[in-house]
């Protein structure tokens, strides 16, 4: 009875605080991402859906995104920001709401406009 009670302690004291103790992979597909895991010429991540796992080439992870934004028939360099504009609109468009229709409270507009600066 003592061992098995010293085997319960032992065990929940290793459940990390962060709450990820449990894995759906098996031990032998655990075993098999240690090698990769350990090869620093690759990435590993996990996919955008499913429960896959995602085995990168470390130099195409890294510049990806920069040939991505790059690529000018996707993005466009902009000349001029258009933010200063956009928070000038949104202010304006906060406070008509607040003077024709009283929807938001001081409080409300405050905030809003606090966040855009």
């Amino acid at each position: 009875m003592e061992s098995y009670i010293s085997l319960l302690e032992s065990e929940a004291m290793s459940i990390a605080p962060e709450g990820k103790n449990f894995s759906y992979l098996s031990i032998r597909e655990r075993q098999a991402l240690q090698g990769p895991k350990a090869d620093k010429t690759g990435v590993l991540k996990e996919a955008d859906k499913g429960s896959a796992v995602v085995v990168w080439d470390r130099e195409d992870y890294c510049t990806g995104p920069y040939r991505q934004v790059n690529n000018s028939s996707v993005y466009e360099e902009l000349v001029n920001s258009p933010i200063t504009q956009l928070e000038k609109e949104v202010n304006n468009t906060v406070s008509e709401i607040q003077v024709c229709k009283q929807a938001l409270t001081e409080k409300e507009v405050n905030n809003i406009v606090s966040e855009m600066s």
